[in-house]
């Protein structure tokens, strides 16, 4: 890994303090009692106390506090005052695509977290989040291809292989449900497809309460 944040790669201390410092998002559950969940982040920080700048050491701190708190216009408009000043600043493109997604500006995110793959071609975050939002939008095959990348780049990322799991179960649901619909169907298809549901029961979480409750 080079040196220089300006040839577009983070030197080690700081691409170590960037993992310890980002958070990912748990993405709403799409519509239909049948679907696994999208690919998960790691949560953001409880809801604390209303943001004080003058309590933030850093931007990147500052961005944290108030996504946490579930100000996220707030984040973005504090990011877009940050990226001015530290144009090259992995965290807050970071945390911009996560206010984004919370605030389900899904393309905006999207769009985020694909420059962010490019600029930054070794850092596994991005192609998670980027996953998620993919899956999110039933993208199946295309967050298969960018959590596989994710686990390439980090092959410990334990978060990206589990993603990968999900996917590639609902990429298996989604044949056994052809084939169970199928007029020359078996039953072994039928009752994979019972499995497939029920473990997806099981391991669904219940929904997040909206902020602030």
């Amino acid at each position: 890994m080079r040196s220089s944040i300006a040839s577009g790669r983070l030197p080690l201390p700081a691409r170590a303090g960037l993992i310890g410092a980002l958070w990912l998002l748990v993405l709403a559950m799409p519509a239909g009692a049948q679907t696994l969940p999208p690919p998960q982040l790691e949560p953001p920080p409880a809801p604390g106390r209303l943001s004080d700048p003058r309590l933030a050491a850093t931007a990147v701190e500052q961005i944290q506090r108030l996504i946490g708190e579930g100000s996220y216009e707030a984040a973005l408009a504090e990011a877009a005052k940050a990226g001015e000043r530290h144009p090259r600043r992995v965290e807050i493109a970071f945390l911009t695509g996560v206010a984004q997604t919370r605030l389900g500006r899904n393309d905006e995110a999207i769009a985020t977290f694909e420059a962010l793959t490019r600029d930054y071609p070794e850092l596994a975050e991005p192609y998670n989040n980027l996953a998620a939002l993919y899956a999110g939008r039933d993208e199946l095959e295309r967050a298969r291809a960018t959590l596989e990348q994710a686990t390439r780049v980090q092959p410990s990322y334990a978060l990206a292989h589990e993603n990968l799991g999900d996917v590639l179960l609902r990429l298996a649901r989604r044949e056994y449900d052809l084939a169970a619909r199928s007029a020359t169907t078996t039953a072994t298809a039928s009752r994979k497809l019972e499995l497939i549901d029920e473990l997806i029961r099981r391991t669904t979480p219940d929904p997040e309460p909206p902020a602030g409750q």
